[in-house]
């Protein structure tokens, strides 16, 4: 997807992916399988429905897991998130018991050092 305008992130969830406004568009950047996808294009739609809707999370975010890693880990800093150790990209995969609490700014850091570009 070419960058036509600048990027704001505005969110992140609990795995470190980011929601970014980019034209017009809200975009989510899933940092764990290193793809982007438009999920809505009015923020009025995505902040009343979609965000409330369980359909929505469950298929287009790891929500399931949240629940499962806040249960396992406990509740996240602000300064943290839920990684996967080895990284997803890496040859893990995405099972509760490959998680743990990291600091997010790093771990954001190593996942595009070690997978690159998010697609």
């Amino acid at each position: 997807m070419p960058l036509t305008s600048p990027s704001v992130c505005f969110a992140r969830d609990a795995f470190g992916s980011l929601y970014l406004w980019e034209d017009n568009s809200i975009i989510y950047a899933d940092i764990n399988y290193t793809k982007q996808e438009v999920v809505e294009r009015k923020a009025n739609v995505f902040f009343d429905l979609k965000m409330t809707d369980n359909g929505f999370l469950d298929k287009k975010t790891p929500y399931k897991n949240y629940l499962k890693a806040r249960e396992k880990l406990g509740e996240l800093s602000k300064e943290e998130c839920y990684g996967y150790t080895p990284l997803i990209g890496m040859g893990g995969s995405e099972k509760i018991e490959n998680l743990k609490k990291v600091k997010i700014k790093e771990y954001i850091s190593i996942v595009a050092q070690a997978l690159g570009q998010i697609q």
